[in-house]
């Protein structure tokens, strides 16, 4: 699937026609990987089960890159197994 994106606004309203996207979230939340999200990014968050846990430490919004790599590092975030159960994808 190729998309052809300007970035910012267009882009999130386009991704967020798709719900590929949400469900790409959504996975990776269950399965309590890294997620982050910046400006404009943060609506597709929004609607997801991500939502709500913003302050977890796999969930980088508007952050920086380093943390999402240290994230990222930790491979998953065990922390968010209890939430991520109640998960249905």
């Amino acid at each position: 699937m190729l998309f052809t994106f300007q970035s910012g606004k267009k882009s999130v309203e386009a991704l967020m026609k798709n719900a590929k996207f949400t469900k790409f979230i959504n996975e990776a939340f269950k399965h309590c990987k890294a997620i982050a999200a910046d400006n404009e990014g943060e609506n597709i968050i929004d609607n997801t089960f991500a939502k709500d846990h913003k302050k977890d430490k796999a969930m980088i919004i508007n952050g920086k890159a380093s943390d999402f790599k240290g994230a990222i590092a930790n491979h998953r975030n065990w922390d968010r197994m209890k939430v991520a159960e109640g998960v249905a994808v």
